[in-house]
């Protein structure tokens, strides 16, 4: 809500608690401020990923912040809110002593985490559902916590690395039986680092997700992160949820990169290419769509490194769809922490679109790397959202198939075939927009992206922008032209094949 009144409201409180993250970090912050001045008494105390609590000078940075809880929060907050005059007796916290960053001593884990009562089970949600009759909302279902991997990049893993505790199975069947019985839940949301871990544990939750529905005679959506030991389990996990529930017939496997020199950079024991193989035929049989997200600009990566990922990809299948997200600083991760890899970063605005007050919600986006000058990082996303728009949405998938079957490399036709488009007017006028645009995101933190019928890119989707621009230009005729002139310099052109894949 406003700022003014959201902290009106919350100054009246003796403790007010923020849990914060990149999508709510400057509300947070400034709602915080306001509510010290308004009542200088109430006691702040902030928790979740996002602040830099690392930095020496935290509380001089934020003087309004009483406390920060380090970790998980549960206990701690509880044990706040039993100490407000004494916070130095509470475990696994730093504490705000006239400016200066006091620690107190380590918190131990939470080993048994039923000992945690469920909101959806004791009833506070049960309020919240009918205060607000008007309002859809999703269920966060934890069921379990912790993360065995180390990468560098994510603040889950490297803050919190540890074995995963579990939820007892009772305690989650009950809360999805409860999700189903409230109309007003739309989506179950698996808060898990790694769903699919444990296999026949997760199974059984899929599977009680569907009884569930059946009983209530609806469906919902589902999303969750997936384990990275990919396995046939997983997928016919997915298989079975897309058939049942709103969720699609795409099975995301968060790759990042097939580099292995960045593989060991930013500490991630990846799937290896056969395992790729083997998780996209056991798609293929399960009729699932696979699709790929990659990281651009990760420590030690180059642009031919990055392009190579999408080669190898499509060696392994033509019908991978890949996705490109450009790395993020997290604030608590090793990466950022120590500038992995000579990381610089740029400021970003307009994470989420805000039509409230005037927050700006900001992200810190790679600008360049030792082995990736900005040049490089601009090139590689006009190269990745080329790639994608011409394989991805079916206007080469066929073509190059047919080219390499011929006994051309991927790596040959597209280099090939991006060189053509460059010297070609429709594509070119759009690569120097795109550069254009994303050079405005790193100068001044927004840009002035074309909307297109009506629809808003921000920096969080721009990487769409190309083919939802050609469809909007209805420019099919321009891009097959070029391919037709491309396929017969290098003498792969074939009617047939053409015609099919214009169809």
């Amino acid at each position: 809500g406003p700022i003014e009144q959201t902290a009106v409201a919350l100054a009246k409180d003796t403790v007010v608690g923020f849990s914060c993250y990149m999508w709510s970090r400057n509300y947070s912050l400034k709602v915080a401020k306001r509510i010290k001045e308004l009542n200088p008494s109430v006691i702040i105390v902030f928790g979740g990923p996002e602040m830099e609590i690392e930095k020496i000078d935290f509380f001089q940075r934020y003087p309004f912040i009483d406390a920060h809880v380090i970790q998980e929060g549960e206990i701690a907050f509880k044990a706040v809110l039993d100490n407000l005059t004494n916070l130095e007796a509470v475990p696994g916290i730093i504490y705000n002593d006239l400016g200066k960053t006091k620690r107190t001593s380590v918190a131990k884990r939470i080993m048994e985490l039923d000992t945690l009562p469920s909101p959806y089970l004791n009833g506070v949600f049960d309020k919240i559902l009918r205060d607000n009759p008007e309002l859809k909302f999703v269920t966060t279902l934890e069921s379990n916590r912790g993360c065995p991997y180390a990468c560098t990049f994510c603040d889950w893993g490297s803050l919190t690395y540890s074995k995963i505790r579990k939820f007892s199975l009772e305690r989650v069947f009950k809360e999805i039986e409860w999700t189903l019985h409230n109309k007003q839940i739309e989506a179950i949301d698996i808060a898990d680092a790694n769903f699919g871990i444990f296999e026949q544990r997760d199974s059984a939750i899929v599977d009680k997700i569907i009884e569930e529905q059946n009983k209530a005679g609806r469906t919902i959506a589902f999303g969750t992160n997936y384990a990275k030991n990919q396995n046939a389990t997983v997928v016919q996990m997915v298989k079975k949820l897309a058939e049942n529930t709103d969720s699609t017939r795409f099975h995301t496997v968060s790759l990042q990169t097939l580099n292995e020199v960045v593989l060991e950079t930013i500490k991630r024991k990846n799937l290896a290419v056969n395992k790729i193989k083997e998780v996209f035929s056991i798609c293929s049989q399960n009729e699932l769509n696979l699709k790929i997200e990659l990281i651009l600009g990760l420590p030690d990566d180059t642009l031919e490194g990055f392009k190579e990922t999408f080669y190898k990809l499509y060696d392994i299948s033509p019908e991978i769809s890949v996705q490109t997200y450009r790395l993020l600083g997290l604030n608590n991760s090793e990466l950022y922490l120590i500038s992995q890899g000579g990381v610089e970063w740029r400021t970003i605005k307009s994470f989420i679109p805000n039509d409230v007050d005037d927050i700006e919600e900001t992200f810190e986006w790679v600008y360049s790397t030792n082995t990736m000058t900005n040049d490089d990082i601009l090139e590689a996303l006009v190269f990745a959202s080329w790639i994608t728009a011409m394989h991805s949405h079916g206007f080469t998938n066929l073509v190059s198939y047919y080219a390499v079957q011929k006994g051309m490399s991927y790596k040959e036709f597209y280099e090939g075939f991006f060189a053509i488009c460059k010297q070609t007017k429709y594509f070119s006028d759009y690569f120097s927009a795109y550069k254009k645009w994303n050079s405005e995101w790193y100068d001044t933190g927004s840009a002035s992206i074309e909307p297109l019928n009506g629809v808003d890119f921000s920096a969080n989707n721009n990487m769409w922008h190309f083919v939802a621009k050609i469809h909007n230009d209805e420019a099919f005729n321009i891009i097959f032209d070029v391919i037709k002139k491309y396929m017969k310099n290098i003498g792969m052109y074939d009617k047939q094949i053409m015609d099919i894949q214009r169809q």
